[in-house]
C-alpha cells in the first residue's frame, strides 16, 4: 500500500493514519453505487421469497400475505437483496432470511416507536405474533 504524502503541518504518522479514517467518515450514499439488485412488483418478491433456506421460505410467504392484507398501500420491491414494503419513496418494513433465523423489522422511516421498531428475528411464525405484526404493519403504513 503506498503511503500518503504528508500535507503541510502533518508528520508521516497522521498522514498514513488520517487517510483510510478520512474515507470511513464519508458519507455512505457517495461510496456505494446505484444498487443493480432493486426491483419492484409482486414477481420479484415472491421470487426472492421461495428463495429463502428450509421453512423460511414458508414464513416469508405468510409475512409477505400479512403484510399485504394489513396494509395494501404498501408496495412490494426488492431492495438491498430482501422483500421490502414501500408507502410512495418511503421504505417502511422488510425481512430477510438466513439459514438461522427469519429477521422482520421496520425502517427508522416507519411510524413507530423505537421499541416498536426493533427488528425482531424469527424462528416459526405464530398466530399471536400475526396479530402483533399485523397491528405494527398498519400503525406503521400511516
Amino acid at each position: 500500500m503506498a503511503r500518503a504524502k504528508p500535507k503541510k503541518g502533518m508528520t508521516k504518522k497522521s498522514a498514513t493514519v488520517a487517510g483510510p479514517k478520512k474515507a470511513a467518515t464519508r458519507p455512505t450514499a457517495k461510496r456505494i453505487p446505484a444498487r443493480a439488485d432493486k426491483a419492484e412488483g409482486e414477481e420479484p418478491v415472491l421470487a426472492k421469497i421461495h428463495a429463502m433456506p428450509g421453512e423460511f421460505a414458508a414464513i416469508g410467504l405468510r409475512l409477505h400475505q400479512l403484510i399485504r392484507r394489513s396494509a395494501p398501500r404498501l408496495e412490494p420491491q426488492v431492495r438491498y437483496g430482501a422483500p421490502m414494503y414501500v408507502k410512495g419513496t418511503t421504505q417502511v418494513c422488510f425481512f430477510r432470511a438466513t439459514k438461522n433465523y427469519l429477521t422482520f423489522g421496520f425502517t427508522q422511516d416507519a411510524n413507530l416507536t423505537l421499541e416498536e421498531g426493533t427488528p425482531q428475528h424469527l424462528v416459526t411464525l405464530g398466530d399471536l405474533d400475526e396479530a402483533r405484526v399485523a397491528a405494527l404493519v398498519r400503525k406503521a403504513a400511516l
